[in-house]
């Protein structure tokens, strides 16, 4: 399904999806790469974001579609609403073919344990909707009481291995500001 990334010229634009379960820091990630508030953020305990959303970002002299994705395990959705949720992630994903494909999937994920939500989560982006032909970094968030955010991804990475959330990189991250 995803085609890979057309190759650089002057119109292309690279285009990420940040996936994750609902209140992992998808939209506080955007702004923290943004260097400035571009994604609503609410610490309330529904989710914010209710449909995929795309937001233009400089990152030195390159630019970036962000598309801000719904949490898939709201605790309001029904069957039918999650099903929809799958269905708007997949014409997301068919639309972007249009304008060169998925370049990078990111896995945003609070920084705990790995949940059944997150692993499929993880495994119907990744797997399902991409076939395993997009790169995928995983975003660990909520890190800002380690005394070293690297020393979580030490000591938690063979779990993730063991749940085949398999990536191209990691990044252990703090997106609260300031």
């Amino acid at each position: 399904m995803p085609t890979p990334p057309m190759p650089p010229s002057s119109n292309y634009i690279p285009n990420i999806i940040i996936f994750g379960e609902t209140g992992c820091g998808k939209s506080s990630l955007i702004n923290l790469i943004a260097a400035n508030t571009v994604a609503k953020t609410s610490s309330g305990a529904a989710g914010c974001t209710l449909d995929a959303k795309d937001y233009l970002v400089p990152i030195n002299e390159q630019k970036f579609r962000l598309w801000d994705t719904v949490g898939l395990n709201e605790p309001h959705m029904s069957a039918n609403d999650y099903l929809q949720a799958i269905g708007k992630a997949y014409d997301l994903i068919r639309r972007l073919q249009c304008t060169g494909g998925v370049a990078l999937l990111m896995f945003c994920m609070r920084g705990g344990r790995i949940t059944a939500a997150a692993e499929s989560n993880f495994h119907l982006f990744y797997d399902i909707l991409c076939k395993k032909e997009v790169p995928v970094a995983l975003v660990l968030t909520h890190l800002e009481n380690e005394d070293r955010m690297e020393d979580w991804w030490t000591n938690n990475n063979a779990l993730f291995a063991k749940a085949r959330m398999h990536s191209a990189g990691h990044a252990c991250i703090t997106a609260t500001p300031g």
